[in-house]
């Protein structure tokens, strides 16, 4: 079986840490693509893209709701079950997959198995040498940088940036993003 894999084209704005307009593509396995979609434009970290079920997720309404990270582990705090908006159109990917690969989890391994923090790394790391232009140091973690590279590039008020990456106060997203 040939393995089937995508390239997801995030064009990251010169506002990011990397300070220049660069096309980042991502060629990861069909069944990790929910991984970094989450990342990137949910701003998940690693451990709650593996600890998020299907039913944590409402499809039609398009509301993310962390409830865990992998293995059942509470999330970091509890200002990490704040739910999420997601687009329609996140929403309809997440739930075409889910439909394919089936399984408990929205991310699985492509046999209906929950996947782990580390393979998701992993496909990280094997796609950053694939990558012109892609710093050598990209890790899963960027992609939620990336998503506060967008909002505030969109000109998000600081409190908004603050409530969906989660963060317990402003001051956090202040001394983390202040210089975007």
């Amino acid at each position: 079986m040939a393995v089937e894999r995508d390239l997801l084209r995030l064009t990251v704005l010169p506002t990011t840490a990397y300070q220049d307009q660069q096309l980042v593509l991502l060629p990861v396995r069909r069944p990790r693509r929910p991984a970094i979609l989450l990342g990137a434009f949910v701003g998940l970290r690693t451990a709650e893209v593996v600890g998020l079920r299907v039913w944590d997720v409402d499809f039609m309404r398009g509301v993310v709701r962390p409830v865990q990270q992998r293995d059942g582990e509470p999330l970091k705090s509890e200002t990490s079950r704040t739910p999420l908006p997601i687009p329609q159109e996140l929403s309809v990917q997440l739930s075409a997959a889910v439909a394919r690969w089936g399984g408990e989890y929205v991310v699985t391994d492509g046999t209906g198995r929950q996947t782990s923090t580390w393979a998701i790394e992993r496909a990280i790391r094997s796609a950053r040498p694939k990558v012109a232009g892609l710093p050598e140091a990209f890790r899963f973690h960027d992609l939620r940088h990336y998503l506060a590279s967008l909002l505030i590039g969109s000109g998000l008020d600081v409190k908004v940036v603050q409530h969906r990456l989660r963060h317990g106060s402003a001051k956090t997203t202040l001394d983390t993003y202040g210089h975007l």
